[in-house]
């Protein structure tokens, strides 16, 4: 591998592990304001997660990019169902614990890569 390509591979890496950290403070930020009742927050929030994620995967293995995959889905799913989640609270903490496993599991694919 010459020089170029080390540096470029370097710098897709360091951009996929900033990308991580900020879908890990992402998924933090959405638990919160799900507490708060913030929906138009959490709907720009998961939005922009959505598209880390896009960015993110290319560079992971094949499992964790599948892995990613169906986190898209819940964020997806929240995303339409925001109004039914956010007016019940059992709704909420359900949503909050599935966004606290995914946030542990980004963590997981943060320290393999």
């Amino acid at each position: 591998m010459n020089d170029i390509t080390q540096t470029q591979t370097i710098l897709l890496r360091q951009e996929a592990k900033a990308n991580l950290d900020n879908l890990v403070n992402n998924l933090q930020t959405i638990q919160s304001l799900l507490q708060e009742g913030q929906n138009l927050r959490i709907e720009n929030i998961i939005k922009e997660s959505i598209y880390l994620i896009e960015k993110i995967m290319p560079n992971l293995a094949f499992d964790d990019a599948l892995k990613l995959t169906y986190l898209v889905r819940l964020l997806v799913n929240c995303l339409l169902n925001l109004e039914t989640i956010s007016s019940d609270t059992d709704k909420i903490n359900q949503t909050i614990q599935e966004i606290t496993i995914w946030h542990d599991t980004v963590i997981t694919i943060f320290q393999s890569n």
